[in-house]
């Protein structure tokens, strides 16, 4: 079974971070945890405990300290450029991978070379409840807009261009995690595997916790937006949405053109 790596950026999450990191650590086939704090008011030192030394001495664990504070897009770039694994997986540092999400994915892509990644579903909780059912038309945008649960190979993810850093996606309207997603899924092959992957701890006031807040499902089972973001109105968003996933295209355009050529 092939190596994998999985960045988890860090940004005052001592309470949850032990967490996160003990879910991956379970999981034997992830060999390579890149930790990138993002400049953190919190020293990163404080919130890792004794008992990840010897993963940090075997080379297992790498902690990985920002001089400046670049947001989670930049953060993780910067963690998939260090790792050496060929798949790649990532991490939010409130929450949990389940057991078999890493080795039932992994196999899948051993299986099948024509697939770039491997999604799949999520558990979505608040203080051990769930808070969104997965008929709920939203549970499933939420899953088209993370990169916690998907498994991806490495040439895909640079292609793609990895997480966009444009000064939109740094607004309180976000969209990194949607731009990478949606260029992934334009330029190549992504697998939906059936089975649950990620516990998803909500907090207040995270990236979840507003969607949530500011929308309901219509009458015909739409979602409804009761408010909008600026960079949403005034289409900045849409608009560095659209430039990211052209610029993916491109590079997969190019990249064919240049296999055709060396045949």
């Amino acid at each position: 079974m092939s190596h994998l790596a999985c960045v988890i950026p860090f940004y005052s999450g001592s309470s949850t971070l032990g967490r996160a990191l003990d879910s991956v650590f379970r999981t034997p086939i992830c060999d390579e945890v890149i930790l990138v704090s993002d400049f953190s008011p919190e020293p990163i030192r404080s919130a890792i405990s004794d008992r990840y030394a010897a993963c940090e001495r075997s080379g297992r664990l790498r902690i990985v300290e920002m001089g400046v504070n670049m947001g989670q897009a930049a953060a993780r770039n910067l963690g998939a450029s260090l790792c050496l694994s060929p798949f790649l997986c990532f991490l939010d540092q409130d929450d949990e991978v389940l057991p078999e999400f890493y080795s039932s994915a992994l196999q899948v892509l051993n299986d099948h070379p024509h697939l770039a990644a491997v999604e799949v579903t999520a558990s979505i909780e608040r203080e051990g409840e769930i808070l969104l059912s997965p008929d709920d038309v939203r549970h499933r945008m939420i899953m088209d807009s993370v990169p916690w649960n998907i498994i991806v190979r490495r040439p895909a993810f640079w292609l793609t261009g990895g997480f966009p850093t444009d000064g939109v996606f740094r607004t309180e309207a976000a969209g990194e995690d949607i731009a990478f997603k949606t260029a992934l899924k334009a330029c190549f092959n992504v697998a939906m595997l059936p089975m649950v992957g990620v516990r998803h701890h909500v907090r207040h006031g995270s990236a979840t916790d507003r969607f949530l807040r500011r929308t309901s499902v219509g009458a015909n089972g739409e979602v409804v937006f009761h408010s909008r973001y600026s960079a949403e109105c005034d289409g900045s968003l849409s608009a560095a949405l659209g430039q990211h996933v052209g610029r993916a295209v491109l590079n997969r355009a190019a990249l064919a053109h240049l296999l055709d050529l060396n045949r």
